[in-house]
């Protein structure tokens, strides 16, 4: 059965030639606008607030993005010598975008051998000095070397200071087990013992030269 597209006959032109009446475009036929067609091949996307990318294409990347106005890296500072990712974005301390240009943060330079006691994460990694893997076994001061804790560890444990500031001198420290404190003396049970029993010296300031010392 074939539909008819118009009722009665149709009308003639001046010259008696009737013409051809117009055919109405179906909806179906209609090819999709410029913005309906955008919309179909990029869906909406959400903007996620910690990867420096402008991901639902609204010109705002991250924390400027309003729907990250409740995202903890936008509303929480970070504390910058803690040690702690405190505004949960993935970076501490100096690595954090919060911490540019703060008394404690570097210029992104070498950390490790050279920098690993002034107090200032250099390379903006988030570990500063001896908790920077680049300043492993190198000096933290005089008499101080890094430890592989990541901690800064006494070298000299026979000069009388608390060379990495814990509070603990030469052989009371537990760093030092083992090592020698002088000629003729080593660390011993967190105290110098006498290890030359044949000098005539006190090694171990104890007041009893070799033999004498019960060492």
């Amino acid at each position: 059965m074939v539909r008819r597209l118009y009722a009665g006959r149709p009308a003639a032109d001046a010259g008696g030639v009737r013409q051809r009446p117009r055919r109405r475009r179906r909806r179906q036929d209609r090819l999709p606008g410029p913005r309906l067609l955008f919309a179909t091949l990029l869906p909406n996307r959400v903007e996620d607030c910690t990867n420096g990318i402008d991901d639902d294409h609204n010109g705002l990347v991250d924390c400027k993005d309003p729907s990250c106005s409740a995202a903890p890296n936008c509303t929480l500072l970070e504390n910058c010598t803690n040690g702690v990712d405190d505004n949960q974005d993935g970076k501490v301390d100096c690595a954090d975008p919060q911490c540019v240009g703060t008394a404690t943060c570097g210029d992104g330079g070498a950390e490790g051998p050279l920098h690993c006691a002034d107090g200032l994460d250099n390379d903006n990694n988030g570990a500063r000095d001896c908790k920077d893997k680049t300043c492993l076994g190198a000096s933290c001061g005089t008499g101080c070397l890094c430890t592989d804790a990541g901690l800064p560890g006494e070298a000299d444990c026979g000069d009388g200071l608390d060379n990495n500031l814990n509070g603990q001198i030469d052989c009371a420290d537990p760093g030092c087990a083992g090592s020698s404190c002088g000629a003729g003396c080593a660390c011993a049970a967190m105290k110098k013992t006498e290890t030359d029993c044949t000098d005539g010296f006190d090694n171990d300031g104890d007041g009893q030269a070799d033999c004498a010392d019960p060492d």
